[in-house]
């Protein structure tokens, strides 16, 4: 039986109806199993004519059914809001949401195996109670229907209307409303596949409720606990996720990537030496899983103990292939770092590239930050870099530019020239190959629509720079003029053009998203 919205208007209601999930983390007894055949209780609903029959009969069906052997717990819009179990709200738009459905989602918040939602219909010489029992997981529902003949007081007939109905929740109607064990545990599987259907749908809210609710009918399952804890992270309540993750750590002390998820987690919320415990006993449990000395790493430089960082970065660095012949500093740098942004363990070989070379152009190690963007950019298929980053990184290659051609040119002025000076030979080489990577890495790289005039001018500088430098090495090696006049205008050529990059990107700096 279905309750028409328009009769279901009390202020009462609408409070109820506004949560709709109300999590478990704030009892005691987190993960409990509820007590047998226990009930919420919302008020009674009734045309305001009969709301004072209303009134009693939301007074007197607790006591009912505490009487009948039922566990109540009694929604009320004013007592129950500051409740324990009331502290925790997930509130998704309920304006859709029917009674019945806003009464099932607060049963699982309370705890309880079913939610109970009356009105009451009263004439002159009657009084009709119409109850919907709902299992509170099994989306299962039972009509029930009690009638007594209006004589008496209000009170009276309200007792003897919340004592029938009491008397009509049997055993079978408890059954059928899939309150019993058999029908919630069934409820939870179903609850649990809902809510891998609507995490593949990236309805993250609907997701937290569904594992939620299949948490409520297995408290103790990790299935539901791990899926209920990446549906909470999703949608970006990194603190309750890691409340689950901790239960689910309990189940499963040697699950590294329980622990490791915890220890991301306990970062982000700003606690570092939760973090460190966390990610120690993913490394105990795994020993060669650098993604928990990488955390290990992270979670001391958080607590400002940049030396022990450097030594777990360092293992790190030692243990990735791809990162074979990078800089003795690296594991330096890494431990210098104020943000928690790099993440060398949690990307494929491929992408580390791109994380390390921002970092060594941060820092100033404008020739590696080059070669490793460059190997990023040759794993094909890159997407154009966000305003902001490409800006930040572009100012780091500019100064590599610079950076080069001041040596180049040092180098080619100077007065006394030996062609066979290995040591010059051999550095204005290694200048060469440098300029000629920023001029592959800039055409490689693709920016936005709006930066791309500064781009093609950028591409255009360090190209120029390239031929110069070609320019400057065969002078050194033929100390042919033409080839210095020709290193020189290049260089002052590709000047020009990164100077005209800047000026069309510098209008742009300040608005880049």
């Amino acid at each position: 039986m279905a309750f028409a919205p328009a009769n279901l208007r009390s202020e009462c209601w609408r409070a109820a109806s506004a949560l709709v999930l109300i999590a478990l983390c704030s009892r005691g007894a987190l993960g409990q199993a509820p007590s047998a055949r226990s009930v919420l209780v919302v008020p009674v609903r009734s045309h305001w004519v009969s709301a004072p029959l209303a009134e009693a009969i939301t007074r007197a069906l607790p006591d009912a059914l505490t009487k009948a052997g039922f566990a109540v717990t009694q929604w009320d819009s004013a007592a129950s809001a500051s409740a324990p179990w009331a502290t925790r709200i997930i509130a998704p738009d309920t304006r859709e949401a029917s009674e019945v459905e806003s009464a099932q989602h607060l049963a699982v918040a309370a705890e309880t195996q079913a939610a109970l939602v009356t009105e009451v219909v009263e004439s002159d010489s009657q009084a009709d109670l119409r109850a919907q029992l709902t299992g509170a997981l099994s989306h299962r529902e039972v009509g029930l229907e009690v009638s007594a003949s209006a004589t008496g007081s209000k009170e009276q007939l309200a007792r003897e209307l919340a004592r029938s109905l009491a008397e009509r929740i049997t055993p079978e109607a408890w059954t059928q409303a899939g309150a019993d064990p058999e029908g919630r545990q069934l409820a939870a599987a179903e609850r649990y596949a809902a809510g891998r259907q609507a995490m593949g749908l990236s309805m993250y809210r609907d997701a937290a409720l569904e594992f939620e609710a299949a948490l409520a009918g297995d408290p103790n399952s990790p299935d539901y606990l791990r899926a209920a804890a990446t549906a909470q992270v999703a949608r970006g309540d990194s603190a309750w996720a890691l409340a689950l993750l901790r239960r689910l750590g309990g189940l499963r002390p040697n699950d590294a990537q329980v622990f490791l998820d915890m220890g991301d987690l306990s970062l982000a919320l700003g606690q570092p030496a939760q973090a460190e415990a966390a990610f120690l006993t993913a490394a105990t449990a795994v020993p060669s899983d650098l993604r928990a000395t990488e955390g290990l790493a992270r979670a001391v430089r958080a607590q400002g103990q940049a030396q022990r960082a450097q030594q777990y970065y360092r293992q790190v660095v030692d243990g990735l292939p791809e990162l074979a012949g990078s800089p003795p500093s690296l594991p330096g740098l890494l431990a210098d770092q104020r943000d928690d942004s790099i993440r060398l363990t949690a990307v494929p070989p491929a992408e580390v590239g791109l994380p390390l070379g921002r970092l060594y152009l941060k820092s100033g190690y404008y020739a590696e930050g080059v070669r490793a963007l460059l190997a990023y950019q040759r794993g094909g298929g890159r997407p154009p870099y966000p305003d902001a980053d490409y800006l930040a990184i572009a100012a780091g290659l500019d100064a590599e530019s610079e950076k080069i051609a001041e040596r180049v040119a040092a180098l080619s002025d100077r007065s006394t020239k030996d062609s066979g000076d290995d040591d010059t030979d051999a550095e204005l080489s290694q200048l060469h190959q440098r300029s000629d990577d920023l001029a592959t890495l800039a055409e490689r790289m693709r920016a936005s629509a709006r930066l791309d005039p500064a781009h093609r001018y950028r591409v255009l500088a360090y190209n120029l720079l390239n031929e110069s430098d070609f320019e400057a090495l065969f002078y050194w090696r033929t100390h042919d003029a033409d080839r210095q006049q020709r290193a020189n205008l290049l260089r002052d050529a590709s000047r020009a053009a990164r100077a005209q990059a800047q000026q069309l990107g510098a209008g742009l700096a300040g608005t880049a998203k």
